[in-house]
């Protein structure tokens, strides 16, 4: 009869093989340190960029710094998305300035990116006014006629098209963004 091996015997058997990969360990946790870094200046207004700024500096190793700044990057194309109204714009522009830090040449994207943003707000806004003005002019004219339901479903559709036709473009202009975004060594 066999011996019977303890918890402990069967865990070290099982693990015995794993090794420690310090290198991938050190990269996962500047990423993280970057996406930290990058969200903390999103949601705390009293941060300054100029605080961001000496924190990469802080990183003498480039190649430490290129994995911060890929890491901050991951915050900024996360954080890329149709907005719902007009108070985007702070948050936008903290996103622009955080990408200028990590490649000046973004910011004029960005700024397209804002552009187009505000393009579809007034878009959107038009087009829901519009469609609301038509149910109104539709049920002065014929009470009866008017089935909200209908036009609740025109409406959705029709802004559904209008944020498939934005969003291609927004994704477009992010692989763009991306491209400018990336660090390499």
């Amino acid at each position: 009869m066999g011996r019977i091996k303890s918890a402990w015997e069967i865990a070290l058997e099982k693990t015995a093989d794993i090794q420690f990969d310090a290198d991938k360990f050190r990269t996962e946790n500047l990423i993280k340190e970057g996406r930290t870094l990058a969200g903390s200046y999103l949601i705390n207004a009293d941060m300054k960029i100029s605080e961001v700024s000496e924190r990469i500096s802080s990183y003498s190793d480039s190649t430490e710094k290129c994995t911060v700044l890929n890491g901050m990057s991951e915050v900024v194309m996360l954080n890329l998305a149709l907005p719902q109204d007009e108070s985007f714009k702070f948050r936008f522009k903290r996103l622009t300035e955080i990408a200028g830090l990590i490649n000046p040449d973004s910011v004029k994207l960005m700024n397209e990116i804002e552009n187009f943003f505000n393009e579809y707000i007034s878009s959107r806004d038009s087009m829901v006014s519009s469609l609301e003005q038509q149910i109104r002019q539709a049920m002065q004219s014929n009470p009866q006629s008017v089935n909200s339901e209908q036009y609740s479903q025109i409406i959705k559709s029709n802004l559904d098209e209008l944020n498939s036709r934005y969003s291609d473009y927004l994704e477009s202009s992010k692989e763009q963004l991306r491209a400018l975004l990336v660090q390499s060594e």
